[in-house]
């Protein structure tokens, strides 16, 4: 059909949740009841369109005053046509809730619809054992593996006899319900959850001797509280687990360090469908969180090489191989056949010591169908330190005793959790100092720098400094350099002590102009380290700005601070 006009007027019990639009056009929303939506051209098959609605009241209703398309065929008559018009029964006025759910994600709390990612339940987890252990860990095939569920109510009544049923399926983007899911043959039941309590079930799962990665879905149901839709997202009682675990060996002790440069890289695989009986355009978007700034991303699309119509966040390389140059990214209109499933490969190349999660989402004629999660997991690497509880000096090397500025990015991006681990971790690094003989000070940036103290030997000045420290403001790493190094050159710094600097930041800045100021500092003798926090860190600029490569170090969370600024401790003041 072409020049498709698409009515729907909301009938009054219910109004629009705005911003809840999907499918293949967005409408014109008038009022909170009124929609209309313009489509040039749908080709056969099914086209949809969707949005949510809010109740107002209880009761038994229709939910369309009005459900009406009008549409040109390939001849130019016009035609128009009513679509039926569902009743529904809107309950829960009473003030009593009778709802248990599986989360979607670690956000989710139970409302409908879910956000995305919908395909990775915290609740649903795999063991190799029947531990009771809560970390995920990959199935292994051809083996017999556990599958955990967690069931939260968020009601408050008791609910009683909860029955959860188990699935699986291969990797794959959009899996489709029924047929993409093999049932587990097994079933629990939960005799009861009380309000705002939860319960864990488990089974076990003879993993299939295939390589690759799989998917689970949960189904839970209860004779007061159904399962109405099956669509992931639009049911609380239906839950995916769609995650990926890079995982890496524990490697030996003399590697296993914060500060290790090497770039490795991850393949991963998946399958690209059309979920639709007549040709589709598919789109594949591509997020990622925690992501390094020098990690590079490569899409090898395989059969669908050159099927697409654009592309936003990526380029094509001399190989055919796409390279992702800035995320969000989007592979836009890849035409497949009816249910044509091709694999795609991905490969990720970052720094060894890096934790990341990249996401990849499906959308079916502008329908989100489903995901995948990649998470890199590393082994832990704690930091051996003597009984003293002081991180050895110079080993190897030639001690002379330091003064430190601690440079502390402290923009509008650090606040929270990211500045609080900043400050106990400098913290820590001062108590691991000499004072009595070593001597230290702070400058804090945003858009501009402030010495917030001059070098002293009083640990409690220092201590104050640094938890005085408030976020707020843009990232100009260059101004706390020249602030700090100002203090090394001038009448507090012992001329007999070495100079050192610590750069801690969670943002990009003028690249020029802060190689500018670190090449000057270095070049008058001062050590500089740097620690780059989170996925958005300049990662190259800051191993330039390091007096080496080794003197860089990359923090994944706010958590791993504490172990950087150790590890530093070990070598400030020491030369080989």
């Amino acid at each position: 059909g072409f020049n498709v006009n698409l009515t729907d007027i909301v009938s009054l019990p219910f109004e629009v949740v705005p911003g809840s639009f999907t499918g293949a056009a967005i409408p014109q929303l008038t009022g909170r009841r009124d929609l209309r939506w313009y489509i040039p051209r749908i080709e056969q098959g099914v086209t949809e369109v969707g949005f949510a609605i809010r109740p107002l009241q209880c009761g038994t209703f229709n939910t369309n005053e009005l459900a009406q398309v009008s549409y040109d065929d390939n001849r130019g008559n016009r035609h128009t046509r009513n679509f039926p018009v569902p009743t529904i029964t809107v309950n829960g006025c009473t003030g009593d809730l009778t709802d248990v759910y599986v989360r979607d994600n670690v956000q989710d709390t139970g409302t409908i619809p879910s956000a995305e990612p919908w395909w990775d339940s915290p609740d649903i987890w795999v063991r190799h054992a029947n531990d009771g252990g809560e970390e995920h860990q990959n199935p292994q095939a051809g083996q017999r593996n556990y599958i955990y569920a967690r069931v939260l109510n968020r009601g408050t009544t008791t609910v009683n006899n909860i029955t959860v049923n188990f699935y699986y399926g291969l990797s794959g983007l959009g899996l489709g319900w029924p047929s993409g899911w093999n049932p587990l043959s097994l079933t629990r039941t939960i005799s009861s959850i009380p309000p705002g309590g939860s319960a864990v079930v488990s089974i076990p799962w003879d993993v299939p001797n295939i390589s690759g990665h799989f998917c689970l879905r949960l189904h839970i149901s209860a004779a007061p509280d159904p399962i109405l839709d099956y669509r992931v997202g639009w049911d609380n009682n239906i839950a995916q687990r769609n995650l990926h675990v890079v995982e890496y060996p524990q490697p030996p002790e003399t590697q296993c360090r914060f500060d290790q440069n090497s770039m490795v890289t991850d393949t991963m695989r998946f399958d690209v469908t059309n979920t639709l009986n007549s040709s589709s355009l598919v789109d594949l978007r591509i997020t990622a969180s925690g992501l390094p700034g020098d990690a590079t991303m490569l899409l090898n699309m395989g059969a669908l090489n050159g099927r697409w119509s654009s592309l936003d966040g990526l380029t094509v390389e001399p190989d055919q191989r796409l390279r992702v140059t800035q995320l969000p990214a989007t592979v836009y209109g890849v035409r497949l056949n009816p249910q044509e499933q091709r694999q795609v490969q991905m490969e990720i190349t970052a720094p060894a010591n890096s934790r990341f999660t990249v996401s990849l989402a499906e959308l079916v004629r502008g329908n989100l169908v489903g995901g995948n999660s990649y998470q890199r997991s590393l082994p832990a690497c704690p930091l051996n330190l003597p009984l003293i509880l002081k991180a050895p000096r110079c080993s190897g090397g030639t001690y002379t005793p330091p003064d430190v500025m601690l440079v502390i990015d402290r923009s509008g991006s650090m606040g929270g959790a990211k500045l609080s681990a900043a400050q106990s971790a400098a913290v820590v690094f001062l108590g691991q100092m000499n004072l009595a003989e070593e001597q230290a000070g702070l400058v804090s940036f945003n858009s501009g720098a402030t010495l917030n103290q001059t070098l002293t030997h009083s640990l409690t000045q220092l201590t104050n400094a640094v938890n005085n420290l408030t976020a707020g403001g843009g990232t100009a790493i260059h101004t706390g350099i020249n602030t700090a190094q100002a203090e090394l050159q001038g009448p507090r710094q012992d001329p007999s002590h070495s100079k050192a600097m610590i750069l801690l930041t969670d943002g990009q800045s003028d690249a020029g102009q802060a190689l500018a100021a670190a090449n000057a500092a270095k070049q008058a003798g001062t050590v500089i380290f740097t620690i780059g926090l989170g996925g958005d860190a300049d990662a190259a600029l800051l191993r330039q700005i390091a007096t080496s490569p080794d003197h860089y170090y990359y923090a994944p969370t706010p958590d791993d601070l504490e172990e950087i600024y150790l590890a530093i401790a070990g070598q400030v003041g020491c030369t080989q």
